[in-house]
């Protein structure tokens, strides 16, 4: 390749605070260890059971133990009536249009500390929090941690102060449970690292589609090992909006420019606009192509399933006529409300049948509250990526549930065909509860 391409193309390198730093200093390895000791889930037999745990008793709803919460990322919108954790329909939800408040439950029911702007918070010599200039109570104070930042619009600086309360939180006896860790975080964020992670992964080595990650113009010419057409993408971004698809390595190269440009202007929007600060993508991936176009509905189709813990909340499909990239799309299409429908009864199909799979895939990422994008081809499992998120978005609230008159009676046949229980309060109460059950000793 000549050195006048290799100039042309502008490549970055990955922020410091990868997934890779922190299996060295051991937070991923103790997290893993974690993980594996997982309790044995209801509908996830072949997830192996762990030791006894001192159990809290919930004889009847509200009467269970009142918890110290402390919920770092109370934001990313509003804290209290306005926060986007809802229930609606007997679905969680991530988008504070949609039913009967949670957050505004927890607040009511437990002693909960929010925090909203991860600058002002800050551990202290003696194994406290710090914000700002007011002390919060010690790390010992509390039954249970919730982590809900965005990574992508955490600072490097920022990542790392909440990778050292992990610790703290760690190095208490018995270890304090957090919900969705900082230290997993960034295979949230970055594609290659979860497929390298789901890849080393028992039961999941072939759940993901062949990837090459471009770390050098030259490795264009390597692109082959994906398989043409490749899917070229910003590895370590947020957003499937700039997604290409090359038949050829002349293509993939101008799909790299065009990436390449976009970068740039964030770059110059977010230095004008000190208010709103993000990792720009820095690195790009090829990765393999599937057609999922269904002849017989004329739509492309993906699908995501949510999970709370090992509990599989929800599932529904994506679909568009003409978009092949279905998953990235923020405005479904379908040829009507029956393609729609065929498609959404097939998600909740998917969803069960390889239910064992996700939960194993969420388990290895280390989080809690997921959102996986995935596609079924072959007959075979191929998981396309894993999002924070507690419940259903905006988009499927505009998209899918307002454009299709998504009612009642869909959601309860959704849940039905996926035998999924409805989500209610009780069933939130009880998550939070078996999670704060280790930490119940010596909590005063």
């Amino acid at each position: 390749m000549s050195s006048a391409v290799g100039e042309l193309i502008l490549f970055g390198t990955f922020e410091a605070a990868t997934p890779v730093a922190f299996r060295e200093s051991g937070v991923i390895a103790a997290r893993d260890s974690e993980r594996g000791q997982a309790e044995s889930p209801r509908l996830c037999p072949e997830v192996k059971p762990g030791g006894a745990r001192r159990t809290l008793a919930i004889d009847e709803f509200g009467k269970g133990m009142k918890l110290k919460i402390l919920w770092l990322g109370a934001d990313t919108h509003a804290p209290g009536e306005g926060h986007p954790w809802r229930i609606n329909h007997g679905v969680p939800w991530h988008y504070a249009a949609s039913g009967r408040s949670f957050f505004r439950y927890l607040d009511d029911h437990h002693d909960l500390t929010s925090v909203d702007k991860p600058a002002a918070l800050d551990a202290t010599p003696n194994g406290g929090l710090k914000l700002g200039r007011t002390e919060l109570a010690p790390l010992d104070g509390y039954h249970l941690i919730i982590f809900s930042w965005n990574y992508f619009r955490l600072h490097p600086s920022e990542y790392r102060s909440l990778c050292e309360i992990e610790d703290l939180a760690r190095q208490r006896t018995p270890a304090l449970p957090m919900l969705n860790p900082p230290s997993r975080l960034p295979y949230l964020h970055s594609k290659h690292e979860l497929f390298e992670l789901l890849g080393g992964t028992p039961g999941l080595r072939g759940c993901m589609p062949r990837h090459v990650l471009l770390r050098h113009p030259n490795d264009v010419d390597t692109l082959g090992r994906a398989g043409w057409p490749v899917i070229i993408k910003a590895d370590n971004g947020a957003g499937g909006k700039s997604t290409h698809l090359a038949g050829s390595v002349q293509e993939a190269l101008q799909a790299i420019r065009t990436l390449q440009w976009e970068r740039r202007s964030l770059q110059i929007r977010y230095t004008f606009n000190k208010k709103r600060r993000a990792r720009i993508p820095t690195r790009f991936i090829g990765v393999e192509f599937f057609d999922t176009y269904d002849k017989g509905l004329g739509q492309f189709t993906t699908f995501r399933a949510l999970f709370l813990g090992d509990r599989l909340c929800f599932c529904y499909p994506h679909v568009s006529t003409d978009n092949w990239c279905s998953h990235t799309d923020m405005k479904d299409s379908s040829p009507g409300r029956k393609g729609y429908m065929a498609a959404a009864e097939r998600a909740a199909f998917e969803a069960k049948r390889f239910y064992n799979e996700l939960n194993r895939a969420r388990h290895a990422a280390g989080v809690d509250f997921a959102a996986i994008d995935f596609l079924v081809a072959n007959d075979e499992l191929k998981i396309l990526e894993i999002e924070l998120k507690y419940g259903l978005d905006r988009n499927f609230f505009r998209g899918q549930k307002q454009r299709y008159n998504l009612d009642d009676q869909h959601f309860a046949k959704m849940l039905a065909t996926a035998d999924i229980p409805p989500f209610t309060e009780e069933t939130w109460e009880s998550f939070l509860q078996e999670r704060a059950e280790s930490s119940t000793e010596g909590v005063g």
